[in-house]
This record gives C-alpha cells, structure tokens and sequence, in this order.
C-alpha cells in the first residue's frame, strides 16, 4: 500500500467533508429557526452525518494497518491506546527524513534528523 497516497486522500475527503458539514451546521442552525424542532432526517442533518462513518471506517483501517507494521517490526512512531497503535504526528516527517524523497535538504537538517 502506498501510505502518503493515502493519507493524502483521506485528508482531501476529511476537507470535503469538513466543508460539507460546516454548510450543513450553518443551514441546520437557520433551519431551527425557521422550522423549530425537527427531525433527525431533514437535509441539513444529512448534510452533517453524510460522511461520518467513512471517516471513521478510514481511521480504524489506517489505525489497524499502523498496528500490524508496529507488530511485524517496521520503525515507526506511534501513541498505544488499549493494545493499538495510533499513528504519529512525527512519523510522516520521520520517514521522508530517512527515506529523503519528497523533501529539500534543508527540511531535514532543521528538523534535526539527519538528511537522507
């Protein structure tokens, strides 16, 4: 699996839903004040839960592959939470630091890893 492409995408797709859904809290507020109470299945609800279970079925997938790599022994940073390993923060700068694609020599040596 290619995993910069990956997250790459999933951060696109969290921006378009992010997006989406802070269109549909503005349209929900407005229609409250509109409409008063209302059901859970008007658009502007739909507009706000459209995307949340592929975020969260993208986040455990990316979750669980973090895991395994963490158990078969690839270097990696990592937070554990009840037995899994969440991805790092550090760990994308990290790896293109030792793999020295995709950055500028410069990037590393600020960061204090030593330039690929």
């Amino acid at each position: 699996m290619n995993r910069p492409r990956f997250v790459y995408g999933f951060c696109i797709f969290l921006t378009l839903y992010h997006l989406t859904a802070r269109l549909g809290l503005a349209t929900d507020l407005q229609w409250h004040l509109d409409v008063g109470r209302d059901s859970m299945w008007t658009p502007p609800h739909l507009m706000i839960f459209a995307g949340f279970p592929i975020c969260a079925l993208l986040s455990l997938y990316y979750v669980l592959l973090t895991t395994r790599d963490h158990k078969t022994g690839t270097e990696m940073s990592g937070v554990r939470i009840l037995g899994f390993v969440a991805p790092g923060v550090a760990d994308a700068a990290d790896r293109s630091c030792r793999g020295g694609r995709g950055t500028r020599r410069g990037d590393c040596a600020r960061r204090g890893a030593p330039a690929g």
